[in-house]
């Protein structure tokens, strides 16, 4: 089944078989459309269907929640500074990750 229109954008699913198993809920496959290009695997077998389904419920759920943690920076030089170095940003400005610098 697809859903919108592949040569803009589009969410395309297909069933194999369904679980009563809410961990599982069916195998199948899961395919993006965005200009024209597909992304994912468009095979029987390709996954575990529930982890797609729930992540787009939550995505639906928490639309216009979502808030960058950079987004509180107002200096365009820090922020790419740390985006070139591969930094995050915490919500208190402070680089967090694998190349933040422990005091």
């Amino acid at each position: 089944m697809i859903v919108g229109n592949p040569a803009a954008l589009a969410l395309e699913s297909g069933i194999t078989e369904a679980y009563a198993r809410l961990s599982f809920r069916a195998l199948g496959f899961f395919v993006i459309h965005v200009g024209g290009r597909s992304y994912g695997v468009r095979s029987s077998d390709a996954t575990m269907l529930a982890c797609s389904f729930d992540q787009v419920k939550k995505r639906i759920v928490d639309r216009g929640g979502h808030t960058a943690a950079f987004a509180t920076e107002v200096d365009p030089g820090n922020l790419g500074g740390h985006l070139k170095t591969g930094q995050s940003w915490s919500l208190q400005n402070r680089p967090v990750g694998r190349h933040a610098r422990t005091s």
